[in-house]
């Protein structure tokens, strides 16, 4: 397709805005740079001042601003070699002169610039490509397609990407957000149509959403089979630290990192997952650092027990499976609660089942 997807991260600057300390923002970089994020949006602040690494500024920061000659002068004497222009365009005008001012003192400065449009969802094609000259002229890095209202579906987000596509003559990125929960499959949408370059956060942390970064890059890699898709297999713990950092718990049930994805409790499902579990699981739990657990409950049957049980040394026939089976689902109703392994170990000795 073009090369490998690139995801300009969000995460750090929620960190920021949400007020964290040094601490709490050096964590996240370390964090975000474990698993392979390597591009993050950041508003311009002194780095210096959260002791921040400066080399972040060289390879990693793309500082936010808005189209002013001032902001731009700002993240210059700061240090910023990139930056990303925030800008809303009034369907049916020109570019606004504080903008074509700003992109020219970013040229002049020899800086590394994207234009965001952030409301670029509202406009036409058409519209969008009278800009390609005026941001040629400029020698601006990359046009930002924002949906910041998220008006977008997944199908017009693959159709329009797809036909700026063909007139660009530049890279486009996509920025979109999740007031309707599709911000993952417009992310997926702009990546089939061809877009290399897409915003996401960390569990899709920011006000109006984001495209959750663990779910762009699984889906980037096993469904649209994108080779250059990297996973670290520390990915689940990572981002459970992060949000855990930002002041929030990431649901059990999370795509792709949530605890309980790989849980375990049927006895259906747990007989097939015993033989092959790529009949219930999307990708191994080894691939983003969680595991695979069997959950004993009223649902649960004799190979949750047996399975369970294997793991201390004791081989349960079926026949004795069973007989204790019918113990431990009276006993999980009782208690409103499934069994851990020690309380199932316990029944099985108090019983006396061989």
């Amino acid at each position: 397709m073009g090369g490998p997807i690139i995801c300009h991260d969000q995460t750090l600057c929620e960190g920021f805005l949400s007020g964290l300390d040094h601490d709490g923002l050096s964590f996240i970089t370390r964090t975000l740079q474990k698993i392979q994020v390597c591009n993050m949006d950041v508003p311009i602040v002194d780095i210096h001042k959260y002791k921040l690494p400066e080399e972040l500024l060289k390879d990693n920061l793309r500082g936010k601003i808005r189209p002013s000659r001032k902001e731009v002068g700002s993240a210059y004497e700061l240090g910023y070699q990139k930056v990303i222009v925030a800008y809303r365009h009034l369907p049916g005008q020109s570019l606004t002169l504080n903008l074509c001012l700003a992109l020219d003192r970013i040229r002049s400065l020899g800086m590394e610039a994207a234009l965001h449009i952030e409301n670029a969802s509202r406009l036409n094609i058409h519209e969008l490509e009278g800009f390609w000259p005026i941001l040629e002229g400029f020698a601006i890095n990359a046009l930002v397609y924002g949906d910041k209202e998220s008006v977008l579906d997944p199908f017009a987000t693959y159709e329009i990407l797809t036909e700026l596509q063909k007139s660009a003559p530049l890279p486009l990125e996509f920025h979109g957000h999740n007031a309707y929960g599709v911000a993952t499959a417009n992310a997926m949408s702009a990546i089939r149509a061809g877009v290399r370059r897409v915003a996401t956060a960390v569990a899709g942390v920011g006000k109006r959403g984001h495209a959750p970064f663990e779910e762009v890059v699984m889906a980037a890699k096993h469904l649209l089979q994108e080779p250059g898709a990297a996973i670290d297999q520390h990915l689940a713990p990572s981002c459970e630290a992060i949000a855990r950092c930002l002041g929030l718990q990431l649901p059990l049930d999370k795509a792709v990192v949530g605890k309980n994805i790989f849980a375990h409790e049927s006895g259906l499902h747990v007989h097939g997952v015993a033989k092959n579990p790529e009949l219930y699981e999307a990708f191994t739990p080894e691939e983003v650092g969680l595991t695979r657990h069997l959950v004993v409950g009223k649902h649960a049957g004799t190979t949750s027990l047996q399975v369970k049980l294997r793991e201390r040394g004791i081989e349960l026939s079926d026949t004795a499976a069973y007989r204790l089976l019918k113990k431990v689902r009276k006993k999980v109703v009782e208690q409103k609660s499934p069994l851990s392994n020690t309380e199932l170990f316990q029944m099985y000795l108090a019983e006396g089942i061989c």
